[in-house]
């Protein structure tokens, strides 16, 4: 979309005051209202670009969280039916070996990763099982002061 404005407050808006911005003369200032389509887990990606100047923002309308103590953990659909599930978490032990146990259908997807010095970690899982279109993955922490523990639905 061209033409667009940033306003005071920061609302994206078809201001039309002028032939180069977006909206009606006669509806000054309109704000923009996004709608999704929205998967869980699903993130969409938004940018505002102005010749040199550029602000991008990712938004996930129905985030997948889990909490365990002071342990965050999130996970992102990367393809559309979850073929790629990406894990994101923090609040762990910094530079710590960090295992997660995961299944779907009964076959075990073990998962170990290290934290940064923050505490924070990421990590990538194919959850589908060969012979299924559709199911469930849980993923839960093992062996660490917390245990969040996730679960996803995946296929079409």
């Amino acid at each position: 979309m061209e033409g667009v404005s940033l306003g005071k407050d920061g609302i994206v808006m078809c201001a039309g005051r002028t032939p180069e911005q977006c909206g009606d003369s006669s509806k000054k200032d309109d704000p923009i209202e996004f709608a999704f389509n929205v998967a869980k887990g699903e993130p969409y990606r938004l940018a505002l670009v102005a010749g040199d100047n550029k602000v991008a923002v990712v938004i996930v309308p129905e985030p997948i969280m889990a909490k365990d103590k002071d342990c965050k953990l999130s996970v992102e659909r990367l393809l559309p039916h979850f073929e790629l599930a990406y894990f994101t978490g923090s609040g762990f032990p910094p530079n710590t070996d960090v295992s997660f146990d995961g299944e779907s259908y009964g076959e075990k997807h073990p998962v170990s990763t290290k934290t940064d010095g923050d505490g924070n970690l990421q990590f990538a899982l194919m959850p589908f099982v060969s012979g299924h279109h559709k199911g469930t993955t849980t993923i839960k922490g093992v062996g660490t002061i917390c245990s969040p523990a996730i679960k996803f639905e995946w296929g079409s």
